[in-house]
C-alpha cells in the first residue's frame, strides 16, 4: 500500500479547473447536488499506522462518507468525516481510480501528486485543479482529460475513454483506514460514466500558454480515439 503523508492543512488551491460549478463548491463541505453516499466506510483499526505513528484524538476512530458525481467534465469528490467527534479530515488523502478491473491512476490528493498504482514514486500532476482539505472533509474536482488521456510526460495512463465507466476503488484517508475491495461491491466506493465526447476544457493559465495546452489536449483525445478505435 502507498501511504504519503501531506503537511497541507486549511483551503489549498492547486491551480483553477475553471469556474466551479454553480452547485458545487470545492469548499471541503457537502452540497446537495452529489446526492447521497456512494459508499460509507467504517475505521479499519488493523490499517497499517507505521509510517505515521499511533493515531490521535483527530485521526483515531474516524469513519467517512463517499461521494462521487461528475459534471461538466469534472470529476467531484468529497470525504467526509463521520463518527468520531473529534476527527479531523487529516493532513493526507490518497485514492485509487481505475475500471472493473483494477486500480489504474492515483492521487495523493491533498499533496497534488499522481502516481501508477503499484509503481514506487509519484509527480506533480502537470494539470491544475482544486482540492480543499482538512476540517470535516476533503474534496477534490478533476478534470475527465486526466482519466483518458495520458498524463503529461509522466509515463501514467488510466487507459480510460470518453463513455467509459471510472470507479473510486480505493481510498486511504483519515484514521489510517484503508478502504476498497470486493467487500464493497462491484462500484466499490463509487462508480460514474465519463462523458461520452469531450468538452471544451478550461483554459489553465493565462494567454498563448494556456490555449496551447488546451489544444495539446484535444489532439492528444484524438489521438487515443484512433488509437483504440
Amino acid at each position: 500500500m502507498k501511504f504519503v503523508y501531506a503537511t497541507a492543512l486549511g483551503v489549498l488551491a492547486l491551480g483553477c479547473v475553471g469556474a466551479a460549478n454553480a452547485a458545487i463548491i470545492v469548499d471541503g463541505l457537502y452540497d446537495a447536488d452529489y446526492g447521497a453516499p456512494t459508499a460509507s466506510v467504517a475505521h479499519d483499526p488493523g490499517a497499517p499506522t507505521s509510517n505515521f505513528g499511533t493515531p490521535g484524538n483527530t485521526t483515531g476512530g474516524a469513519a467517512y462518507n463517499v461521494y462521487l458525481t461528475s459534471q461538466g467534465g469534472i470529476v467531484y469528490g468529497l470525504l467526509q468525516v463521520t463518527g468520531n467527534a473529534e476527527a479531523s479530515a487529516g493532513a493526507f488523502a490518497n485514492v485509487y481510480f481505475g475500471n472493473a478491473g483494477g486500480s489504474t491512476i492515483g492521487f495523493e490528493i491533498t499533496n497534488g501528486n499522481v502516481f501508477k498504482p503499484g509503481v514506487p514514486g509519484s509527480f506533480s500532476l502537470p494539470y491544475s485543479f482544486s482540492i480543499a482539505p482538512g476540517g470535516s472533509g476533503v474534496e477534490f474536482a478533476l478534470p475527465e482529460s486526466l482519466f483518458t488521456n495520458p498524463v503529461g510526460a509522466t509515463g501514467i495512463d488510466a487507459g480510460l475513454n470518453p463513455g467509459d465507466q471510472l470507479i473510486l476503488r480505493l481510498s486511504q484517508s483519515f484514521g489510517y483506514s484503508v478502504a476498497g475491495g470486493a467487500s464493497y461491491g462491484d462500484n466499490r466506493l463509487g462508480a460514474i460514466t465519463l462523458e461520452a465526447a469531450p468538452v471544451p476544457g478550461p483554459i489553465v493559465g493565462a494567454g498563448l500558454p494556456g490555449l496551447v495546452m488546451a489544444l495539446g489536449g484535444l489532439i492528444a483525445w484524438r489521438r487515443r480515439r484512433i488509437a483504440t478505435a
